[in-house]
């Protein structure tokens, strides 16, 4: 359904956007013979200064290194994921064994550096943040409809003539649609989005129902009107 994919993009949208509210600034700062070997995530380095500094079997993870100052510093076995150097001076810096390809350092200002055993790249940063929780909303909102539209149009198509029931499910399909807009966190998009499968698969059974009751069979069989 349409609805699936306009919800995982919200959804998306929303975790990013709190992902992002987290990101840590570090600026005008001076690091010097520091050794780092633990993942750096979610932090913007501005106008620092790196020297004598060693980055070792590590992960980058959307850090950005902007307007900074890098000088006699080692880069080894270090991948990265959005993560990009702009507006920085390198100098007499060494990468070994890393996947810091061209496409991460944006106008920057590169002096007597050596690169070796680079990992070849993609333009296409892969993105280690990937998000199990999205998998079991989307499980959920594929699933979870099924049992409760067919358990409501059980009850419902046996009590109720089958137009109201059409008429007013289609209503609050579009109702429940709109909502969609009104959501800001991914527990209400994925409620919503099932709620709107739920009615929208209760009004497409009792619109097939009110067909196959409404016309004979040899009406719905030829198209036009006809005896078979």
């Amino acid at each position: 359904m349409g609805i699936s994919a306009f919800s995982s993009t919200i959804i998306k949208d929303l975790r990013e956007h709190e992902y992002f509210l987290h990101k840590q600034y570090v600026t005008n700062d001076n690091f010097s013979r520091i050794y780092v070997n633990h993942t750096m995530e979610n932090v913007e380095y501005r106008s620092t200064t790196f020297s004598n500094a060693t980055f070792s079997h590590m992960n980058l993870n959307h850090v950005d290194f902007v307007n900074c100052t890098i000088e006699d510093s080692e880069f080894n076995s270090v991948k990265a994921s959005v993560s990009y150097f702009k507006d920085t001076t390198i100098k007499d810096s060494r990468f070994i064994d890393t996947d810091l390809t061209d496409h991460h350092f944006i106008n920057c200002n590169l002096i007597n550096n050596t690169f070796l055993s680079l990992v070849s790249g993609c333009n296409v940063d892969f993105d280690y943040n990937i998000y199990l929780e999205d998998l079991y909303d989307e499980t959920l909102a594929w699933a979870g409809f099924m049992f409760p539209s067919l358990f409501f149009m059980g009850f419902v198509l046996e009590t109720a003539t089958r137009p109201p029931v059409a008429t007013i499910a289609c209503a609050l399909t579009a109702a429940a649609s709109a909502g969609m807009f009104a959501a800001n966190a991914a527990f209400w998009v994925t409620t919503v989005e099932l709620a709107v499968k739920i009615l929208l698969a209760c009004a497409l059974n009792a619109v097939t129902m009110t067909v196959v009751e409404g016309y004979p069979c040899h009406l719905r069989l030829h198209s036009s009107g006809g005896q078979l």
